[in-house]
């Protein structure tokens, strides 16, 4: 971290937008992003909010602008302060819940970026090792070439996230790189707000989806870059901590912020490693331990007590 911190450029700042019920960065809450907050932090930058309906523009010391699990659409201003931002050679970073600012999530299709309306589901064996649902997909497979995941050899597992694809018709300035991808056995579901998920070749996704990807122009001088994860939650407290998920959004703020030294697979604390359950596996963990091992005490306890009778 010494390292890490002289080689760091400093007086960036990456700002957390607001108004729009974004994840808080200075939120302890399990929901909240203040360890990405901490992590982000400790790379070399100072971390702030941004309300842009109050300001009304970027400040000038932003490095990056972090749009984080808005659960409402941005103001059309906000969308094209925040777009030019980045087509000046901005640096934006995008984690987008499904089903939310779908408006926002459209027009980023104008730097060959499609968002899904769709949720990811994942039926591999490997995320029910981890303890994860099938809306909890894990993934494994990751670009070898781009600098963020050049290197990546560690799980990571979004939970409740939609496909986030690079387009068909390539945009002619603009280089998208597929970061990540979910396995073979899972698939984007565009009918998730049915009871039950079930694959359509004619309407889903097959998978390996993709659930993040990488833009960027090097024909403009500073490059615009932008990275569009299809899932908030997988940075928040609650699961930051596993695995590589730290290490995946740690590299994207490094390479947005042109740190691409600093990437890497980070250590892990020991006090973070966390057996993540669903909630079946807490209700019969809870019954286990609460109800069957206490009666089967009792029970015992009866018959070494009928035999001393005897």
């Amino acid at each position: 971290n010494a390292i890490k911190q002289l080689t760091a450029t400093g007086g960036s700042k990456v700002y957390f937008t607001t108004g729009h019920g974004e994840l808080s960065p200075f939120s302890g809450d399990p929901e909240g992003t203040s360890k990405l907050k901490d992590f982000i932090t400790q790379e070399g930058f100072d971390v702030d909010t941004l309300n842009f309906a109050m300001v009304g523009k970027i400040p000038d010391d932003a490095a990056i602008i972090a749009i984080v699990g808005p659960k409402t659409d941005l103001f059309p201003t906000e969308v094209d302060s925040f777009l030019n931002f980045f087509k000046r050679g901005g640096k934006l970073l995008i984690m987008l819940e499904p089903g939310m600012a779908d408006s926002f999530a459209a027009k980023l299709s104008e730097f060959g970026i499609e968002v899904g309306d769709n949720v990811i589901v994942d039926t591999s064996p490997m995320g029910r090792m981890f303890g994860a649902s099938p809306e909890m997909p894990m993934v494994m497979g990751y670009d070898k070439t781009h600098a963020i995941t050049k290197n990546f050899n560690v799980a990571t597992m979004f939970p409740t996230a939609r496909s986030v694809v690079a387009s068909k018709e390539k945009k002619s300035q603009y280089n998208v790189v597929e970061l990540a991808k979910t396995g073979e056995q899972s698939w984007a579901e565009s009918k998730w707000h049915a009871q039950t998920a079930q694959f359509d070749e004619n309407e889903d996704i097959k998978g390996p989806v993709p659930v993040a990807c990488a833009v960027e122009n090097p024909s403009r001088k500073p490059a615009p870059r932008m990275v569009v994860f299809g899932d908030p939650d997988f940075a928040t407290n609650r699961y930051i901590t596993f695995s590589g998920n730290k290490d995946i959004i740690l590299n994207s703020v490094d390479w947005l912020g042109k740190q691409e030294n600093l990437i890497s697979i980070r250590p892990k604390n020991p006090e973070d490693r966390k057996l993540m359950l669903t909630p079946r596996q807490q209700q019969k963990i809870f019954y286990l331990s609460v109800v069957a091992l206490p009666f089967l005490a009792i029970i015992l306890a009866e018959i070494a007590w009928w035999r001393r009778q005897k």
